[in-house]
């Protein structure tokens, strides 16, 4: 993805929290939210908070998706987790990203 969409999308959760009255829903930028949470580089910590907020109104299909895949990332983790022994650099961004997964299913669930 380009620059210029990570900008809009954080551009639109951005407008999404600060001015609603004046926010409209753009598919494409709720896409790549949803693609790229759980990459930190993409996706810092202050917008993730906010992007958690976005998200508790998320239904149907891409309600759904986005459970199911941080379910599958948990589990994944779960099940990998000191069985490798890959570096620690990969150990950190596969915790990062289960830590994110959780969050996620956290508020999807309520």
């Amino acid at each position: 993805m380009t620059k210029n969409k990570l900008e809009d999308a954080l551009k639109y959760l951005d407008l999404w929290e600060s001015d609603r009255k004046n926010w409209k829903f753009r598919k494409n930028s709720q896409n790549y939210l949803l693609a790229n949470c759980y990459d930190r580089s993409k996706i810092k910590k202050t917008h993730f908070k906010i992007f958690l907020k976005y998200i508790v109104a998320l239904t149907g299909v891409s309600g759904e998706r986005t459970r199911k895949e941080a379910e599958n990332i948990v589990r994944e983790y779960d099940e990998k987790v000191d069985k490798t022994d890959k570096d620690k650099k990969d150990k950190k961004a596969a915790k990062l990203k289960y830590n994110r997964a959780v969050k996620i299913l956290e508020v999807l669930s309520n």
